[in-house]
């Protein structure tokens, strides 16, 4: 019986990867990205990376199959994952601001609030994976992604005199187009390789979905700290986002245009979902 032979090379070269990425992505809003220290660790995780795919070119068993890209759906639906994490993870971390520190929401009113994503995803997630099953994964997760770009819209269009009606019914908007999108995307790039590359196939999505969660925090980060800059808050106001209530007009500007910024690479998810390959279209 021939023994499999672990990529070890493979394992370390994607930990370094991913490591070195995430890092420089988390300092990227708080140094800038020409600081030194965020250069070196992005130019690490960019070397890692180069030496991890012509790993995986060269060994047997390689811990990823880089053929699986070759598969149009396959890669697609990764994308689309990519850019439908990112753009939540990112409107995830501004929401408190807007709700607590300009609307004054305590943290328990505030969750009530949120929760609306998560109920609406349990209750739909089961029935939009047997649909996909039905009509296949690129008009599922082409109409979920819509009604996230569409819900994310209306969170751009929160104000000072915003209802409690106007700040659930966009999260009960999200959560219905995640539950929508991400059932039968997972179902089509599982089943889209062969039954021994499943567990890789698996593994990446995992990772295509903690990395465009960082790449969004970060790019959140980013986009209203600019924001609050370009619109003349105090730098020491800035740091203390207790203050950010002082200053409606800055911040809701600041905040409106982040998550415009943002709710852009969602339409891409959107594209990504409607060019996708497929038995059933």
């Amino acid at each position: 019986e021939e023994r499999v032979k672990v990529d070890y090379a493979g394992a370390v070269l994607l930990l370094i990867t991913n490591t070195c990425f995430v890092y420089a992505m988390n300092q990227f809003p708080h140094l800038g990205f020409s600081h030194p220290l965020v250069i070196f660790f992005a130019i690490l995780s960019a070397a890692a990376l180069f030496f991890f795919i012509r790993t995986e070119l060269r060994v047997k068993t390689p811990i990823l199959d880089l053929n699986l890209f070759r598969n149009r759906l396959f890669s697609a639906a990764n994308l689309s994952l990519l850019f439908i994490t990112g753009t939540q993870s990112a409107i995830a971390v501004l929401m408190p601001f807007y709700l607590q520190n300009l609307m004054g929401f305590t943290p328990t009113q505030m969750g009530w609030i949120i929760i609306a994503n998560s109920v609406v995803i349990i209750m739909v997630a089961p029935i939009a994976g047997g649909l996909s099953d039905r009509f296949g994964s690129r008009l599922l997760c082409s109409i979920g992604a819509t009604l996230i770009v569409i819900g994310q819209f209306l969170i751009a269009s929160w104000d000072q005199q915003s209802t409690i009606f106007q700040m659930i019914f966009p999260q009960a908007l999200t959560g219905l187009g995640w539950a929508v999108f991400n059932s039968p995307n997972q179902s089509a790039i599982l089943g889209t390789v062969p039954r021994d590359k499943v567990g890789a196939a698996s593994g990446m999505t995992v990772t295509t979905a903690r990395i465009g969660a960082v790449i969004g925090i970060a790019l959140s980060g980013l986009l209203l700290t600019n924001g609050l800059y370009s619109g003349g808050m105090p730098a020491a106001e800035i740091e203390s986002p207790q203050s950010w209530g002082a200053s409606p007009e800055i911040f809701l500007d600041a905040f409106s245009h982040a998550i415009h910024v943002i709710n852009s690479f969602a339409i891409l998810a959107i594209v990504f979902s409607a060019i996708r390959g497929g038995s059933k279209d």
